[in-house]
């Protein structure tokens, strides 16, 4: 591919939207995304009280260990979806058995590598890499190398529910994983309540790893047992594996730099500042990084779609859905964070108590400005990858990850765990805005730069008044029905602001710039 859509032949015939099946699919990903963060939120609070502030830092440790390491296999998994869908579009059962068995093969070995060195790098990552307490470091090793069998059936778990999802049956990836995750939640709520502490906690983890694939594992047979028999015997492809391989490596590569990147805030507290005040920063990271996992649910579907738009030469369509789901991520985006930015303290306080509310509300609201940035990016990741352009995702991979770990860096070790989640809006915000232009710039040929600029201001603007009308706010909130109230008024607050900034079009913001200027310029020279 050349580089950008715009060079494509645009008056390419189609009677077809782009957006047919769009709502199909992303009813059934906002539905997989809202129950388990409603599970969460109930849950998060007895788990930390039964583990404690430091043994809910190791739980937490552990999760971003597993997932850097699951950028093993993530990718592959991902890759190989787009070969199953293909076979499955063509009726090809040959091809698309060989590619179920090469996908299971492939990313099955790379999930048990990484499951290895999980389980032989335990002992080193609890005495040297972390600052973990002593008296939780035996629980602490024994923990990782729990988790280690629980990674290696997550990565079969990720092989097998890429073929519902190429096969469109999203009803059935979202019944089995938000069955499964219930369970999850149940099992590890149940082991600190007959005080299994922390190993407890893994083992129920395990547990429901296992569920999950036989549950996957089963779905996977009975499909394989309707496919039409040609009578042939499904043998190794070596071409397939290439093509597989070939296309995965890509958004490895990517996928490394970026999950390094976006995780690398909690990485460096856990190294630079101790588990106490990773539990301090990922509490409210577990609120926040609910929103950009919303929009990626509901941005989900683009990728096929700019896929179909480069194969149809439907640039110009293509450019104003792009348009259209930026706005609408900004909105929600913004529409969220101006919800904890006005409540921040009293969310922390009425869920976790006055301690972590103390250490935690300004690192809360930080995290949460710096998620409204993280929307648009998530657009321009589904329509670049869609468009072939790796290439660039790798790039602001790469960029991510230097700029939020040299912020992060500097701002924690003056500021601690405040600083930390600043660093990480600064990093955000400057990767987020570059990956949104180059996209629209270099990819679907945007004209101007006012388009592109205009709605983040108004999304900014829209935050400001919510949040300075509700610093007005003269009752003390005290229980959750306050709370409730206070949330109310600053979604009407937001919701009026946008839709009045809304209707500010571009053209008049260039008129007013252009005025602007020229007073300025009589001003300084009234005689000219």
């Amino acid at each position: 591919m050349n580089g950008s859509i715009h060079a494509l032949n645009s008056s390419a015939e189609s009677t077809i939207p782009l957006t047919r099946g769009l709502a199909r699919n992303t009813f059934f990903n906002l539905l997989g995304w809202a129950w388990p963060v409603t599970l969460s939120f109930i849950a998060v609070p007895y788990i930390l009280s039964g583990l404690g502030t430091d043994a809910y830092g190791v739980f937490g440790i552990i999760s971003v260990v597993a997932g850097y390491l699951g950028l093993l296999s993530g990718p592959m998994a991902m890759g190989n979806v787009r070969f199953m869908a293909e076979a499955f579009g063509r009726q090809d059962w040959d091809e698309f058995r060989r590619t179920v068995v090469a996908g299971i093969v492939i990313v099955g070995s790379l999930a048990a590598l990484g499951a290895v060195a999980m389980f032989l790098s335990a002992d080193l990552l609890v005495r040297s890499v972390f600052k973990i307490p002593a008296q939780l470091i035996p629980s602490a090793i024994v923990a990782f190398r729990l988790a280690a069998i629980s990674f290696f059936l997550n990565g079969l778990t990720s092989a097998m529910n890429g073929i519902p999802a190429a096969m469109r049956r999203y009803d059935i990836l979202n019944a089995i994983s938000l069955s499964v995750g219930t369970l999850n939640t149940a099992g590890i709520l149940f082991a600190i309540w007959v005080g299994s502490g922390l190993v407890g906690a893994v083992i129920a983890q395990v547990l429901s790893s296992a569920l999950a694939v036989a549950a996957f594992g089963a779905h996977t047979w009975k499909v394989w047992r309707s496919l039409p028999c040609s009578g042939h015997t499904v043998e190794p492809d070596r071409t397939l594996i290439r093509r597989l391989v070939s296309f995965s490596a890509l958004l490895f590569a990517g996928s490394l730099a970026s999950t390094i990147g976006l995780r690398i805030d909690r990485t460096l507290v856990g190294i630079l500042l101790g588990s106490s005040a990773v539990t301090y920063y990922v509490v409210p990271a577990k609120i926040t990084d609910q929103i950009p996992g919303f929009i990626g649910r509901l941005t989900a579907a683009l990728y096929p779609l700019s896929a179909e738009g480069l194969a149809r030469g439907m640039s110009d369509e293509l450019l104003r859905l792009y348009d259209r789901m930026v706005r609408i991520s900004l909105f929600i985006s913004g529409f969220l964070a101006a919800m904890l930015l006005v409540s921040a303290r009293d969310v922390l306080y009425l869920w976790v108590g006055a301690d972590i509310a103390g250490h935690s509300w300004l690192v809360l609201i930080f995290l949460a400005i710096s998620v409204i940035w993280r929307g648009p990016g998530g657009v321009a990741y589904q329509v670049g990858n869609g468009l072939g352009r790796g290439d660039l995702y790798l790039g602001v991979s790469l960029l991510t990850l230097a700029l939020c770990t040299l912020s992060v860096i500097g701002f924690s070790i003056r500021f601690g765990v405040v600083g930390a989640a600043l660093g990480m809006l600064i990093g955000l915000a400057l990767v987020n805005l570059i990956y949104d232009t180059l996209t629209r710039k270099r990819l679907l040929g945007q004209p101007g730069w006012v388009a592109i600029f205009l709605p983040y201001l108004k999304t900014i603007a829209a935050m400001g008044i919510t949040g300075f009308c509700l610093k007005l706010w003269p009752h003390p909130v005290t229980w959750w029905g306050n709370l409730l109230v206070k949330l109310c008024i600053a979604a009407f607050l937001y919701s009026v602001a946008s839709v009045s900034l809304g209707l500010l079009k571009t053209s008049e913001l260039r008129l007013f710039l252009s005025k602007t200027r020229l007073s300025l310029r009589f001003s300084r020279h009234p005689d000219a």
